[in-house]
């Protein structure tokens, strides 16, 4: 394996080469800045996304793999994919010739790395394997408990120990995305970014809580889904670019411990953040939107799912997300289903 960090490469022959310090002498690389390919997103102009079907959205948890062209862009597919939010969580963006994958990671277990890496490389990744792959790597600050390093490293550790070639096009996380308030709490500088899918370049964004979506109250409540499974949900067909969301199932004694939540105060909602100083009011208005929509599950017994996928798929010249069976068309008339 290769891995350019800018100027400088790093070749690994097999995984046996790889010290138990390697991951951390690349980082102290990226960290020293001297061969960091874009570490100034601050210089790039910020992109304004106002509605969802401006993007593809991927929140915490999700990924997205695209086999596509620039005409896909105008047909199937918005013109940027990106997230928002991001205290401690990392976006890994890869792109080919053929397309590109987008993940946002909030664990740093090795099952959700390597099942991002290895759906993403089997749709992108030509048969003998000897082009060059790009990564943009952003997120994460100096936490007090050191969670965005652990992701970070491990990632990094992932990446050398592939037998494919990459080149860290972008690389914008711990150190060089922090920054103090107040001179006392760190935080994240860029808690929002995009991919522009046309161009493969990276970009921070203002994404609107209007355009985090769509379903997105329904995406959140799927991350207490039981049982808990260490794999990345993958929101997008490759090939048709529908969005698709799959059914999941929550333990009742879960189910009512979230419907409990739309009336706590914010201390007590803050510990379902590992980062709760950083958090902006987004978070909180989010999960005490969750607990009403679980409370009506409860109560209900409705789903939305009725056993299957709830899809949609983009209508470019509306620019919105059109939903694909009576499940989705449901679940999107549901005012806590909504977007903001």
């Amino acid at each position: 394996m290769v891995l350019f960090v800018g100027g400088k490469e790093f070749h690994f022959s097999s995984k046996n080469d790889i010290g138990s310090d390697v991951e951390k002498v690349i980082y102290k690389e990226l960290a020293s800045r001297s061969s960091v390919p874009n570490n100034n997103l601050g210089g790039l102009e910020e992109v304004q996304i106002s509605s969802s079907g401006e993007i593809l959205y991927v929140h915490r948890n999700e990924m997205a793999v695209a086999k596509c062209n620039s005409s896909d862009v105008d047909d199937t597919l918005p013109r940027y994919a990106g997230t928002s939010e991001m205290t401690f969580q990392l976006l890994i963006i890869l792109t080919t010739s053929r397309g590109f994958s987008i993940g946002h990671f909030d664990q740093s277990d090795h099952e959700r790395i390597k099942d991002f890496f290895n759906y993403s490389l089997a749709t992108l990744n030509r048969r003998n394997g000897d082009e060059c792959i790009d990564v943009h790597m952003v997120g994460g600050f100096n936490d007090d408990v050191g969670i965005s390093e652990e992701l970070t490293v491990r990632i990094l550790s992932h990446l050398i120990g592939s037998n494919l070639t990459f080149l860290l096009k972008t690389y914008f996380c711990l150190d060089m995305n922090d920054q103090l308030i107040d001179n006392k709490i760190h935080a994240p500088i860029h808690r929002a970014v995009v991919l522009d899918i046309k161009s493969h370049s990276v970009k921070p964004a203002s994404i609107a809580p209007s355009a985090r979506g769509p379903l997105l109250v329904l995406r959140n409540a799927s991350l207490y889904a039981l049982p808990r499974v260490p794999r990345m949900s993958n929101i997008l067909d490759p090939l048709s670019h529908r969005l698709c969301f799959k059914p999941f199932m929550m333990h009742w004694k879960k189910m009512i411990e979230l419907s409990q939540l739309a009336s706590k105060p914010e201390a007590e909602l803050a510990q379902y953040s590992k980062t709760p100083l950083q958090e902006s009011d987004h978070f909180y208005n989010l999960l005490r939107r969750t607990s009403g929509l679980v409370g009506y599950m409860l109560v209900s017994g409705n789903d939305f799912f009725e056993g299957r996928d709830l899809e949609l798929s983009l209508d470019v010249t509306r620019k919105q997300w059109i939903p694909m069976n009576p499940q989705t068309e449901s679940a999107m008339r549901h005012q806590l289903a909504l977007n903001y």
